[in-house]
């Protein structure tokens, strides 16, 4: 955080982010791993499921994939899109819009898992969730739209800032 204010930098916007992407990546894959070392126990109690319960929770799963995937990415563009000033996003809505469409990846990823653990069948089950961690590994955090872009040239960009130097302006 700069001295002068409480609002964090980009990087370390960007840092905190990418702790929260990396914990809640791990989360799911440690719950895989206990999912489906669960459901191939040989030992363990089998619900008395039906096929129609069973088909109904994949669906159920798919569904909430192809609903929420789409809606975290409209929901992280009009957050990022409340918060541009100039060519940048601000951190916080840059942050926000980020968490949010993770969780949003999360959900059908641990839904997935769970439909795993109920009907004790691996795939496919798991299909939807693979997708939803899939998504969320591209949603990687790069803080790019924190930024200024690239594509402005150096030169143009010291140009500017010796136009409004108050130094050379007296």
């Amino acid at each position: 955080m700069s001295p002068q204010s409480n609002t964090p930098s980009p990087q370390q916007t960007l840092l905190v982010l990418r702790i929260i992407w990396g914990a809640m990546l791990m989360g799911i894959l440690v719950f895989a791993f206990a999912a489906i070392a669960l459901a191939m126990n040989e030992n363990a109690a089998k619900p008395a499921m039906d096929e129609a319960t069973t088909n109904l929770l994949f669906y159920i799963s798919i569904g909430l994939v192809v609903v929420l995937i789409p809606l975290a990415m409209f929901m992280r563009g009009q957050i990022h899109k409340s918060g541009w000033v100039g060519d940048v996003v601000t951190p916080s809505k840059y942050a926000a819009g980020n968490i949010i469409a993770f969780a949003l990846c999360e959900g059908p990823a641990f839904f997935s898992l769970i439909v795993v653990l109920l009907t004790h069948s691996i795939v496919p089950q798991i299909v939807p969730g693979g997708v939803a961690v899939l998504f969320l590994i591209l949603m990687f955090p790069n803080g790019r739209a924190m930024f200024a872009p690239a594509d402005a040239s150096l030169v143009s960009r010291t140009e500017r800032s010796a136009e409004h130097d108050p130094v050379t302006e007296r």
